[in-house]
């Protein structure tokens, strides 16, 4: 553990380095995880992860991390818009191809589908004897139908 008397002594390039980020992003990550817990309301939340982040400021874990941080931050910080920038070209290029193709004619087509699986499952429905079974395939008729719908707004826009 750091004695108060080396962080008041502490320029304030390092004060904020070694400490206030530090401090910061454990008071971060502990508030989002109680408020992905949803336990508490959010003020007890904020106060929680206050005090659970000075507890942590008394531990050599903490101070570990905290040397560690300015040196290896950056490359973290690079590394994670790297990683979330590419994810988020993939989805985006994913979802234009989709539009692409739905734009081009893939609407009639899939509709088209769409109707013939549908009316296979209302005669499997027919036929089924079970309840929970029965249950599954009307779920699986209302999202096909759901579909259906939207793709009756895209054929549309198309004519």
């Amino acid at each position: 553990m750091m004695p108060l008397g080396d962080i008041l002594t502490m320029s304030t390039e390092n004060l904020v380095y070694v400490v206030f980020l530090p401090f910061l992003l454990i008071l971060v990550l502990l508030f989002a995880a109680l408020e992905v817990l949803h336990l508490f309301q959010r003020k007890i939340n904020l106060i929680l992860s206050f005090i659970f982040t000075f507890l942590a400021m008394q531990t050599e874990q903490y101070w570990w991390f905290a040397n560690l941080l300015p040196t290896y931050g950056s490359f973290v910080a690079i590394g994670s818009f790297v990683v979330v920038f590419f994810v988020g070209v993939v989805l985006w290029a994913r979802g234009r191809i989709e539009n692409i193709y739905l734009e081009t004619g893939g609407a009639r087509k899939k509709h088209d589908r769409l109707i013939k699986k549908q009316n296979e499952l209302r005669r499997k429905m027919e036929n089924e004897m079970d309840e929970v079974k029965k249950r599954k395939i009307y779920d699986e008729i209302e999202r096909i139908e759901k579909d259906k719908k939207y793709l009756e707004t895209i054929m549309e826009k198309e004519s």
